[in-house]
């Protein structure tokens, strides 16, 4: 997420091109959308625990429902 829209841009087809090799590719991201998009398996960590992990949809899930908690 960080950099201008150009950065992005290169950042996201460079990742693009690395997954379509079968490549594993560790994405750290807030965004459900950018999870949804690109994860088929997803981890959500707080505070160096690992609170749920799966499906994306369900991780996401989770990690919405203890952000309205806070």
């Amino acid at each position: 997420a960080g950099g201008d829209m150009d950065f992005q841009l290169k950042a996201t087809e460079k990742m693009e091109e690395v997954i379509k090799t079968g490549a594993t590719v560790v994405l750290v991201s807030h965004s459900p959308d950018i999870i949804k998009k690109y994860c088929n398996r997803a981890i959500f960590i707080d505070k160096g625990e690992i609170v749920k992990e799966g499906n994306p949809e369900e991780v996401i899930e989770n990690y919405l429902n203890v952000l309205k908690k806070i």
